[in-house]
């Protein structure tokens, strides 16, 4: 699934394709929970770096 993460629980959150944009122009922060997810499916384990830890 496009746009998608899986956290370690099994939970699956979605994201719009312009998440991206929101972020960045918009100064959106997603909820915590996402940003790990997002990390985690990315295989890159940085949230030390991001203040997620």
């Amino acid at each position: 699934m496009p746009n998608s993460a899986q956290d370690a629980d099994g939970t699956v959150y979605s994201a719009p394709d312009l998440v991206i944009h929101y972020i960045t122009e918009h100064r959106y922060c997603p909820p915590a929970e996402f940003c790990r997810a997002v990390v985690r499916t990315a295989g890159t384990d940085t949230t030390d770096l991001v203040g997620l830890g």
